[in-house]
Order: structure tokens, then sequence, then C-alpha cells
């Protein structure tokens, strides 16, 4: 059985082939994904929803650092967003939340998460690719049943 992390690969192997035709197969460094840390299953995400022809991008919210002000000032960002928005399936906004290992939801990521939902949005806490990627599949990879 194929996993998702194998998927993944297979996925990036295939662009790097499409996007340089006339370098041997040999020659090509093959793709290596982990999900054993935030960004490491950040970057999963992303990488395969944009391989599968999906929008998606990473949201960071962290502060500007200031050197007029000698100080980090806050994002202006809402607090508690996901780490991931993506647009798939003909414009469904999906967002990600990365969570790994004891790391757990805060309350501003939890309000977050329910007005995102009530908006339409779909939304998913992930702590590992296969979990993400089982997920996605089922939601939008398979026909709807009449």
């Amino acid at each position: 059985m194929k996993t998702a992390l194998t998927h993944l690969c297979q996925l990036a192997d295939e662009r790097k082939a499409a996007k340089h035709p006339t370098l041997p197969a040999h020659a090509r460094v093959k793709a290596k994904y982990s999900d054993k840390s935030a960004n490491e299953l950040t970057r999963c995400i992303v990488d395969y929803l944009t391989l599968s022809g999906h929008f998606a991008t990473r949201l960071q919210s962290t502060g500007t650092y200031r050197a007029d002000l000698q100080r980090f000032v806050p994002s202006q960002q809402r607090a508690g967003l996901p780490d991931i928005y993506a647009c798939v399936d003909g414009g469904h906004a999906v967002h990600i939340e990365i969570k790994v290992g004891k790391d757990r939801l805060s309350e501003d990521q939890k309000q977050a998460i329910s007005d995102l939902q009530q908006a339409g949005a779909s939304v998913f806490v992930s702590q590992d690719f296969q979990g993400f990627y089982d997920w996605f599949t089922a939601k939008f990879l398979t026909p709807p049943f009449p």
C-alpha cells in the first residue's frame, strides 16, 4: 500500500521530470519529505496541494522587527488563524492548523476554527501528513454520492 508521503514524493519527482525533461532520471535528486516537525508537516501539505493543482500558502502570524523602535511589532493578522490557507475544488476555502507532538489548540484557534466553519470553510487540524491526506482525499477527491 502506498503511503501519503510516498505519493507526495512521487508527485514532486514527476514535477521535476516535467520541468527538466532533458535531465536524465539518474541525475535528478529524489524528493524527500518528513512530517516529524511542524515546519516539515506544513511543507508537506503546502507542496501536496500545490503539486495537485490547488492554491496553498502558509500564513505567517509572526510580528515584524522594527529597527526604529528596537522591538517586534505584533502582526495585524487575526489571532488564531490556521497555519495554511488553500483554495481547492473550484474555489472552496480550506484551512489547515498544524499541531505536532504535544501542541494543542489555543482558545483563539478554537474560536477562529469555529468562525471559519460557520462561514462555510473546511478546516482540518493535522497532526501528521497521512491524516491530512486521508481527510483531503475523502472530502475532495471522491465523487459525491447521490
